[in-house]
C-alpha cells in the first residue's frame, strides 16, 4: 500500500487535495484503494469525498463500494461507474489521465468525469441519520426499507 498526495487548483482557484491510499501499477491507481478528495482544506468550508473500491489504471470499476459524499451521507454496497459530463457535481471523479481522454478535438481539453453511483443492493445512511436498505437504480432506492431517524417509522417500498 502506498500513500500519495496531489495538490491542485481547480477553475475557481480553490485548493484541491487528493489523497490515494492503495497500490500503483505503472504509476496509476490500481486495485483496492481509497481516494479522498478535499476542496478548500483547512478551512471552515472544507468539503470531502471518500471513495473506497476497486480501480484499474486510474479508473474506478463497478462493483462493491463505500462512498462518503460531501454532505456526510454514506453508501455501502453495489455501485456502477457512469460517465457524467456535468463536472460541476462535487461527487464526481475527475479522470485526468490522457489514456482516458479520447477526444481528437484540440479545443476540448476538458477531461471526462466519472461518478460512482449506488446501483444494486446497498445501504445508505444520510447525514441526518435516515437509513435506506434495498435496491438502488443509480439515483435513488427503488425497493427496500427506509427508516426515518426523526419519526422512527419504517417505510417500505415495493
Amino acid at each position: 500500500t502506498t500513500n500519495h498526495d496531489t495538490t491542485t487548483k481547480n477553475n475557481d482557484d480553490d485548493l484541491v487535495v487528493a489523497k490515494w491510499q492503495g497500490s500503483f501499477v505503472m504509476g496509476q491507481q490500481h486495485g483496492y484503494g481509497v481516494l479522498t478528495v478535499m476542496t478548500q482544506p483547512n478551512t471552515f468550508s472544507q468539503k470531502q469525498n471518500v471513495w473506497k473500491g476497486i480501480w484499474c489504471h486510474n479508473v474506478p470499476q463497478s462493483g462493491k463500494w463505500r462512498i462518503q459524499y460531501t454532505n456526510g451521507t454514506i453508501y455501502s454496497g453495489q455501485a456502477t461507474v457512469f460517465n457524467d459530463n456535468n463536472n460541476n457535481n462535487d461527487d464526481n471523479i475527475n479522470i485526468t489521465n490522457d489514456e482516458h481522454n479520447n477526444t481528437d478535438d484540440d479545443d476540448d481539453d476538458q477531461p471526462p468525469w466519472l461518478v460512482v453511483r449506488p446501483d444494486g443492493f446497498g445501504t445508505m445512511q444520510s447525514h441526518k441519520g435516515d437509513l435506506q436498505v434495498g435496491t438502488f437504480d443509480g439515483i435513488e432506492m427503488i425497493r427496500g426499507d427506509y427508516w426515518k431517524a426523526s419519526d422512527r417509522i419504517v417505510h417500505m417500498t415495493n
